[in-house]
């Protein structure tokens, strides 16, 4: 089972988002090795190279990233944990991301071309991969 990691900064505010987060990890983990790792937010600065400590095949969220529909999205996702020992997802803070994560990303993902907080972003993230690994294995919850 590859690892998966989802970084994000600072503490999640919503206790409604909060079940949702853990709802979908509890879902992924059935099949996934996945964490999610919650750094010290740097406050009113975007999230640069500096902020991470993380190795593995690297995946930052931008609205300037490249978009999937969620059957393009899944193939991609199994090719890379077929591959890799570890994918890393990072979302960045109000803020965004800096230019220097974005170029030492493998991939640079945009969820949509709206703009949403992040703890948002985070929901739709981990309901997109426990989406990827049902669609994968022919599950039913993909429709």
């Amino acid at each position: 089972m590859r690892k998966i990691t989802i970084i994000t900064f600072g503490k999640i505010k919503s206790k409604p988002i909060e079940e949702l987060i853990n709802y979908y990890l509890k879902l992924s983990s059935n099949k996934l090795d996945i964490s999610h790792k919650e750094l010290k937010d740097p406050g009113v600065r975007k999230i640069s190279q500096d902020d991470i400590n993380q190795t593995g095949f690297r995946i930052v969220l931008s609205e300037k990233g490249k978009e999937f529909d969620s059957i393009n999205f899944a193939k991609y996702f199994q090719d890379k944990i077929d591959y890799q020992d570890e994918l890393c997802f990072i979302l960045g803070n109000a803020f965004g991301v800096d230019q220097d994560l974005l170029d030492s990303a493998d991939l640079v993902l945009s969820l949509s071309q709206f703009t949403m907080p992040h703890e948002l972003s985070l929901v739709v993230l981990m309901e997109q991969i426990y989406r990827a690994t049902d669609i994968n294995a022919n599950g039913k919850y993909h429709k």
